[in-house]
């Protein structure tokens, strides 16, 4: 268990709240190029890497969960991704549902979670939960 404590400095920023490993997260609209549900059926293995196209474009899969530490990748009959732009190179990223999109008052992170790569901030949602906004540069870097 920890504490979440949130300093006074905000921002308001649009997203996408995703669940992932029964967590709720924050996808930075500005990130997002593509929100698509796809069939297991057009998922690919190459070795260990996980391959989908969309809208005529190729690009890596990468579980959340798994990357996030949080569980290991989970295998369904569909699969909802969000393509997301990674330093100029587009990557699909697995989630375990999109939940809505959000408008959120952003505040940065203190203590051991400020060090963590996975994480730009935590959200301070419409019914006053808060969540983590996700650096999905960070967290492929650091996966």
């Amino acid at each position: 268990r920890f504490i979440l404590s949130l300093p006074t400095a905000v921002m308001i920023t649009k997203g996408v709240l995703v669940e992932v490993s029964g967590g709720e997260y924050v996808l930075p609209y500005e990130d997002i190029l593509d929100m698509v549900k796809q069939p297991a059926g057009r998922i690919t293995i190459f070795g260990r890497q996980m391959f989908t196209e969309v809208r005529g474009k190729t690009y890596a899969l990468h579980h959340l969960g798994t990357l996030l530490n949080s569980v290991s990748a989970t295998f369904g009959e569909e699969y909802s991704i969000a393509i997301i732009d990674v330093g100029g190179a587009a990557h699909g990223f697995i989630v375990d549902r999109f939940v809505r999109e959000v408008e959120v008052m952003v505040k940065p992170l203190t203590g051991d979670l400020s060090r963590l790569p996975h994480y730009l901030g935590a959200a301070i949602l419409e019914d006053g939960r808060a969540a983590l906004i996700l650096n999905v540069k960070g967290c492929l870097q650091a996966g």
